[in-house]
């Protein structure tokens, strides 16, 4: 069973319970005070608008690896399908690789999400998704 009592609460429509990190638990804040930061880690980033910062964001930061798990926001909020989303993934990476050509990357699946009449075409959404990243 999950039990997350602030997801729980949104799924039942009731009030989240105070959170001792702050109002909003979904301000990007990180929870502890020395977490290394130096990353580009941006909260509701869709890969549709990475995939243009990918080279300069490389090249600036001289970084020699990428960890990208970006895709759900375009999914979620209708910027894109699912192939969609794969196509500018691929331009993200070409874009990266442009910045230097010997980055490590690696690309992680999307998580399934807790299901949400709201949202119903997401985690079909995801399934394709992930099996389109297989191919890349």
């Amino acid at each position: 069973m999950y039990d997350n009592p602030g997801s729980v609460a949104l799924i039942n429509g009731t009030a989240p319970p105070a959170d001792p990190y702050g109002a909003d638990p979904t301000d990007g804040l990180y929870r502890v005070n020395n977490w290394v930061s130096n990353h580009d880690a941006v909260w509701g980033w869709p890969v549709h608008l990475a995939m243009n910062q990918a080279a300069s964001e490389v090249s600036s930061s001289g970084a020699d690896g990428l960890l990208i798990e970006l895709g759900i926001n375009d999914l979620i909020w209708g910027i894109n399908s699912p192939q969609g989303a794969i196509n500018d993934l691929g331009t993200l990476i070409a874009n990266a690789r442009a910045a230097n050509p010997n980055l490590k990357i690696v690309v992680a699946n999307l998580l399934h999400t807790v299901p949400n009449p709201q949202f119903s075409y997401i985690n079909p959404d995801i399934t394709q998704f992930n099996q389109l990243l297989q191919k890349i």
